[in-house]
């Protein structure tokens, strides 16, 4: 609970987007170390959702677990998270992903070729950032297949996305209502 006061804390004073992106993604992969995270907002006119490349912010224990799970897995970093994830991709799962439960990702015929390569070789999970029934975007969670997702580790993670949620969508209001101020 300590961990999640911290990320609430830090998270109640951030008004910018990056800010908001860097400490979800930050938080996340700080839990385990084992996992590598991708945070996607969602774009409703292009029904897409788009990878946010945020700076690096892994202390160097981090970013040394991080290099041991692509070198064991056998892929690059740069390339291992898709940058667009379309709407009817996940079409499977969207259910799931409007009540904002998280849904795991199962390598299948039916998965879809840009996340294929995520499923064949980690244990997946998509935790969605809604608000009010409307979608903000959603994280991905990819970790080795050796090191299971134990229940208080799931519980954060989803906290910590919901959170997320919620500040990114103040960021959001605050841009809105700065540049409308800006306008007059």
């Amino acid at each position: 609970q300590s961990t999640l006061y911290q990320v609430s804390a830090q998270l109640a004073g951030e008004l910018e987007l990056n800010g908001v992106l860097q400490t979800v993604q930050h938080a996340l992969e700080a839990i385990s170390g084992q996992t590598v995270v991708g945070i996607y907002l969602w774009n409703a006119v292009e029904r897409v959702f788009s990878l946010q490349k945020s700076p690096p912010v892994a202390s160097e224990q981090i970013s040394s677990l991080r290099a041991n799970l692509f070198s064991r897995i056998g892929m690059e970093a740069e390339n291992f998270l898709p940058d667009r994830i379309h709407a009817n991709e996940l079409s499977g799962y969207e259910t799931s992903l409007a009540d904002a439960a998280p849904s795991r990702l199962i390598a299948n015929q039916m998965t879809p070729p840009g996340l294929k390569k995520i499923t064949t070789t980690c244990d997946a999970w998509i935790f969605p950032m809604v608000i009010n029934q409307q979608f903000l975007g959603l994280t991905l969670l990819c970790r080795p297949r050796d090191h299971l997702l134990p229940e208080h580790e799931f519980q954060l993670y989803r906290a910590i996305a919901s959170q997320g949620a919620l500040s990114l969508q103040n960021a959001r209001l605050f841009s809105d209502v700065s540049r409308g101020r800006d306008r007059l």
